[in-house]
């Protein structure tokens, strides 16, 4: 070098001094290849180079202190601050196309709409395709197979079109969705159920048993004969009739014969509800029949009912609690 020439070089170095390497944090890469660059802020002219091989698209790693300074010792980086204490988060930048961007693509292709309240696209689990940032194009539906006639079933490929196609397979089913009954809290067995614990609540038709009730309006005021949870559909087994008469209770005992309705007072041997099949002790003749429970404290005794003698050893007034169904 001429002696003019490294003056005016030592002038410009006074004026214009080198600044010193700083660390870089959180480092997103968009390449496979981690480079000094990617740890380390102005360098010197020439300087950058390839460091190794980058994480797995959407991975990451940490470069711990000593590494980094080593690393700076190595390939000449100035770097004041170095520190065994300092570490540097190196990520694989990606795009990760996981399951709402497959349900979007297949609501489009099978012509379900979004937000269609009477269909759900249910969609196996399945591994995710995660495409490194520096890839353009995102993935499309490919080999699309659906039988909405039969089953609903589907099955496609998600595919990202490259020398090395990026896919991955995906199964599911289109189901119907159908409004049924729930409760809107917790409903304990033996409580009744009024207007503000019942809703409507759509859930997909294979997970609806084939009684599950529909309307609210037929089972307002019954009671639950087992715990009601939320979300759950409602089936006749778990409800029943309040209780109208209680065991020992006073009830009407009515009898229909032809052009005759005659009524007498009897005591009821069982609890009942709505249209259960009791039995009822005539105190008077001290004989036992069987009625159907009408309304509150009131019994019709069937037609062609036997009276059957009471056990007068049990007799006194009412029927003790010892006495069972027959």
């Amino acid at each position: 070098m001429s002696r003019p020439r490294a003056i005016l070089l030592a002038l410009l170095c006074l004026v214009c001094p080198v600044q010193a390497a700083t660390l870089r944090h959180n480092v997103v890469l968009r390449s496979d290849k981690v480079r000094l660059s990617d740890l380390f802020d102005h360098l010197s002219p020439g300087q950058d180079t390839v460091l190794g091989d980058a994480p797995p698209p959407g991975k990451s790693y940490d470069v711990g202190g000593t590494q980094l300074t080593a690393i700076a010792a190595q390939y000449g980086v100035d770097w004041p601050d170095a520190s065994p204490l300092t570490s540097i988060t190196v990520t694989r930048g990606a795009h990760v196309y996981g399951h709402a961007y497959a349900v979007a693509l297949l609501r489009d292709a099978l012509r379900v709409r979004p937000g269609d309240p009477d269909a759900e696209v249910a969609l196996e689990p399945f591994p995710p395709l995660v495409v490194p940032l520096e890839i353009a194009g995102e993935p499309t539906l490919a080999r699309l197979d659906y039988t909405p006639d039969v089953n609903g079933a589907f099955s496609a490929t998600l595919i990202l079109d490259l020398p090395t196609p990026l896919q991955v397979q995906l199964h599911g089913a289109v189901f119907r969705q159908v409004d049924v009954v729930t409760v809107t809290r917790p409903v304990p067995a033996g409580m009744p159920l009024l207007a503000d614990s019942l809703t409507i609540t759509r859930i997909r038709a294979d997970h609806i048993p084939p009684d599950a009730l529909h309307n609210p309006a037929d089972i307002l005021g019954l009671t639950a004969r087992t715990t009601l949870l939320p979300g759950h559909p409602i089936t006749p087994p778990q409800l029943s009739h309040p209780i109208l008469i209680q065991k020992n209770a006073a009830v009407v005992m009515a009898f229909d014969l032809p052009s005759l309705h005659v009524t007498t007072s009897g005591i009821a041997l069982e609890d009942g509800r709505r249209n259960d099949l009791i039995r009822i002790l005539n105190p008077s003749t001290q004989m036992v029949v069987t009625g159907r429970v009408d309304a509150r404290s009131e019994v019709e005794i069937l037609p062609g009912t036997t009276p059957v003698p009471a056990d007068l050893r049990q007799m006194s007034g009412h029927v003790p609690p010892g006495w069972r169904r027959s």
